[in-house]
C-alpha cells in the first residue's frame, strides 16, 4: 500500500508530509527517517495519518485533515516516532497542560528552527508563568483574551543579568510607538502559544 504513495513536499529535516488517492478517497501519509538498525527493514517509517479533505469531505481537524492540519500532525507524529524507534518510552497521557505543550514544541523547534531560543525565552518570561499549570483543555477565550491584555499593557523586559530581579523599561502611556510595540510582542507571543497548543494537541492524538 504505502508504496504508492505520493510525496507533496519535505515539511522538515527526515520529514516528508504525502498523499494516496485511492477508490474511498485519498488519505495523508508521513514518512519519518529513523535511520538504519537492528531489525529494521527500511531507515524510514511511514504512517497514515488521517483522510484528506477534499469537495466530498470537509475538514474536521480531527479524522478529515487539510494540508495545514497533516503538517502540524505530521510534525508531532515524527517525534513519536523517533522515540518508538529508538526505544524510549512514548508521551505520558493524562491531563496535558501548557507546559508540556510548550515543552514538546520548543524540543521540536531546537531540532528545527533557528528561532528556537527567541521562543523559549518568550515563553519562559511570557507564557509558562500565568499560564503554564493550565490544562490546554481549560484555556479558554476569556484567560486568553486578559493573559493578551496583561502582556500589552506591561512595560518592556530589559535585559537582565542571570538570578537578579527583571529590570524594566519606564511605562509612558502616552507614548503610542511603545504600545504599538507592547502589542507586537503580545501577539508574537500569542503565534509562539497557537503552535505549542496546536503541536501538542496533534500529539495527544497518537
Amino acid at each position: 500500500m504505502f508504496r504508492t504513495w505520493r510525496p507533496l513536499r519535505d515539511i522538515g529535516t527526515g520529514l516528508d508530509l504525502g498523499y494516496r488517492r485511492g477508490p474511498r478517497g485519498a488519505k495523508w501519509y508521513v514518512s519519518v527517517y529513523v535511520g538504519s538498525g537492528p531489525g529494521r527493514v527500511s531507515p524510514y517509517i511511514v504512517k497514515v495519518l488521517g483522510i484528506a479533505a477534499d469537495k466530498d469531505a470537509d475538514a474536521d481537524g480531527h479524522a478529515i485533515l487539510n494540508r495545514d492540519q497533516a503538517q502540524v500532525l505530521a510534525r508531532a507524529k515524527q517525534i513519536e516516532i523517533k522515540r518508538l524507534a529508538d526505544g524510549v518510552a512514548p508521551v505520558a497521557r493524562g491531563p496535558f497542560t501548557v507546559e508540556q505543550a510548550v515543552d514538546q514544541h520548543l524540543q521540536w523547534m531546537d531540532e528545527h528552527k533557528k528561532s528556537a531560543n527567541d521562543a523559549r525565552s518568550r515563553a519562559e518570561a511570557l507564557i509558562l508563568p500565568k499560564l503554564g499549570r493550565i490544562e490546554c483543555a481549560k484555556l479558554s477565550t476569556a484567560i486568553l483574551q486578559k493573559w493578551l491584555s496583561e502582556i500589552a499593557a506591561a512595560p518592556a523586559r530589559r535585559r537582565t543579568k542571570p538570578g537578579a530581579k527583571q529590570n524594566y523599561a519606564p511605562l509612558d502611556k502616552r507614548d503610542t510607538e511603545a504600545t504599538r510595540r507592547r502589542r507586537a510582542t503580545a501577539n508574537r507571543t500569542y503565534t509562539i502559544l497557537k503552535a505549542d497548543r496546536q503541536q501538542g494537541h496533534a500529539r495527544r492524538r497518537l
